[in-house]
C-alpha cells in the first residue's frame, strides 16, 4: 500500500473511521454506487482526503492521523499510518511498535503530540512550517480534496 497515496473517508470534512485507503481506490468507491459508506466499518461518508505526507508536510499530516481531533496520537493512530505509508515488516513492525512508541513518548502520558514527533530524535526530522488549516477549513466537499501546503 505505501507504493501509492493513502487517504482517508470524511464526512462534513472529519474523519469518519479509522481505516486508510489507496487514494486512487478511495475515490473509486466513493464515487460507486456503494460509495457512502465505508466498505470496512459502514461509517457514512461524503469525501476523500488524501493523507499528506510524513516527509514534507508533517502539521497536517499530523491533522490528518489526529482521528479523533484530540491533538495527540494515540499508539492506534499512528499504528495504523505507518503501516498505510511505509514499506514494513509487520511482524518486527508489531513487535517493535510498543518499544518505539513509549521512546517518542518522552511524558509518558501513552499519546505523541506533535512536539514529541517532530524533536530532533522523534519520528521525523522537521520540515519548514507549511500552512496548517484549522478545522473550520475542512469543510464538507463531495469531491476529492488534497490538504495543499501553500
Amino acid at each position: 500500500m505505501h507504493l501509492f497515496p493513502s487517504a482517508v473517508f470524511t464526512k462534513g470534512g472529519k474523519r469518519v473511521c479509522a481505516h486508510f485507503l489507496h487514494f486512487a481506490c478511495a475515490e473509486e468507491f466513493r464515487k460507486s454506487v456503494c460509495g457512502g459508506k465505508c466498505p470496512m466499518c459502514r461509517a457514512e461518508l461524503d469525501g476523500v482526503l488524501k493523507v499528506p505526507s510524513l516527509d514534507t508536510d508533517s502539521s497536517n499530516w499530523f491533522e490528518v492521523v489526529d482521528l479523533d481531533q484530540d491533538k495527540k496520537l494515540s499508539q492506534a493512530e499512528v499504528r495504523s499510518v505507518l503501516l498505510a505509508q511505509l514499506p514494513v515488516d509487520i511482524d518486527r513492525f508489531e513487535a517493535e511498535m510498543p518499544t518505539l512508541f513509549a521512546r517518542l513518548d518522552i511524558d509518558g502520558d501513552g499519546f505523541l503530540s506533535q512536539q514529541e514527533l517532530l524533536r530532533p530524535d522523534g519520528l521525523v526530522t522537521p520540515q519548514p512550517a507549511t500552512r496548517n488549516p484549522q478545522p473550520s477549513t475542512l469543510q464538507p466537499e463531495p469531491k476529492t480534496r488534497e490538504i495543499s501546503s501553500k
